[in-house]
């Protein structure tokens, strides 16, 4: 029997005792063959040898740095019978059949009434790879798994998602300073607001940059808690300047930052924000103002009496038309509300508030949408009076006009 060599040797110590002269520092990762195959240098006696090691099959070859990869990225690595089955279940794709659709949208059903989550959360993002990954987990594995034992408990997620937030913040510093070192400029906008529950104050900072190709890039720095009771300008820059500190974005690059913010006297005093930063007003800001203070009613104090809602502009010509055509469409969007009149209609309406941007848009957008359904049903309600002061061509052409602020 001729003797082994020295690779055959090492390969036949590592089969039968599983170690002793492979070091455990990877030398490099590579999908060579089979799924997680790693070499691994290997060493005897810390003395390093011109060998490398498959992780998975134990096959040794000859390897020094000088010669390359060539000889171990031809290793064909044997899988085991039961690898093989498993990775054949991972990789196969399975057809959804309509029962499995069925019982899946009932306990979807049933987690959104059970922890009252709203519908639209089945859509987000984050719980699809939650369902993705526990589904890729089951099908590689032999026997059923249990969601208690595959689930973290909340604790654990907590402690988890701050080391992941904290771990976020260190790439983004890294990827910032070298923004920053190419000379590149970038730009940050800011807000401030108050929750009106428990009237805390909150400051929002964003940074705006491109990449190399061009491609953008928005991160929320962070939404921290602003705890002094008046909000001046020197605050602001106060709280602005210790968010960026915390990237390590220093006085000295502040010169590469312009700053956007609405034209709020604590955001663009003198003694504020551009003190020390380039500063621009945020345009939608302007133009939101600009369409409310016109479009939206407002009320003034009288002897200490409030006053009714009216609009500022109702006697400059050719406005009244206008705001009355505004009113009807408000007024026949609640009726239609009111009445559920709406479950008639293919589509529901949508009404204005507040809280969203240029939703008077949206409003007339449905109310257009659905005039000619609406026509018959107020007939036999005997309600075309709704109609009165809605002109169809002005109706058009205020929604032509607000359209671009969309």
């Amino acid at each position: 029997m001729p003797a082994m060599t020295l690779a055959q040797r090492i390969e036949h110590h590592l089969k039968n005792n599983g170690g002793g002269v492979r070091d455990s520092q990877q030398w490099a990762r590579q999908e060579v063959g089979c799924l997680g195959s790693v070499w691994h240098c290997l060493r005897s006696s810390n003395v390093k040898l011109d060998y490398a090691a498959c992780k998975s099959c134990n096959k040794v070859y000859t390897f020094k740095p000088s010669t390359g990869t060539a000889t171990i990225s031809k290793h064909n690595c044997p899988i085991p019978a039961s690898k093989v089955a498993a990775v054949k279940v991972l990789f196969k794709k399975h057809i959804v059949t309509k029962q499995e659709k069925e019982m899946m949208t009932t306990v979807e059903a049933d987690y959104c009434t059970t922890d009252m989550r709203p519908f639209e959360s089945m859509s987000g993002l984050g719980l699809k790879a939650l369902i993705q990954m526990a589904l890729d987990i089951g099908s590689s594995s032999i026997g059923r798994v249990t969601i208690d034992e595959l689930l973290a408990n909340p604790t654990i997620i907590s402690r988890n998602v701050d080391s992941h937030a904290q771990n976020g913040r260190e790439k983004l510093t890294l990827v910032l300073k070298k923004h920053f070192d190419s000379g590149l400029n970038v730009a940050c906008t800011l807000d401030l607001w108050m929750d009106m529950v428990k009237k805390n104050s909150y400051m929002s900072i964003t940074i705006h940059y491109i990449d190399e190709m061009f491609n953008l890039y928005a991160r929320t720095l962070h939404v921290k808690p602003v705890e002094e009771a008046s909000h001046t300008a020197e605050m602001v820059l106060e709280e602005f300047n210790k968010g960026l500190a915390m990237f390590k974005v220093m006085a000295d690059m502040y010169q590469q930052i312009i700053m956007v913010s609405d034209s709020g006297s604590n955001c663009c005093g003198a003694n504020g924000i551009p003190l020390a930063f380039y500063w621009l007003a945020c345009l939608d800001h302007k133009l939101a103002t600009v369409l409310t203070t016109v479009l939206n009613k407002t009320t003034k104090m009288e002897n200490d009496v409030r006053s009714k809602s009216f609009y500022r502009y109702k006697d400059v010509q050719h406005m009244l038309p206008l705001f009355m055509l505004i009113d009807a469409c408000k007024k026949l969007v609640e009726y239609c509300k009111c009445t559920n009149l709406q479950s008639q209609l293919s589509k529901t309406f949508k009404q204005e508030n507040t809280t969203r941007w240029n939703l008077l848009l949206c409003c007339l957008l449905s109310t257009e949408e659905m005039y000619d359904e609406l026509v018959p049903l107020l007939q036999m309600k005997d309600k075309l009076s709704k109609f009165n002061d809605i002109s169809r061509v002005l109706f058009k052409e205020l929604i032509a006009f607000l359209t671009p602020f969309q």
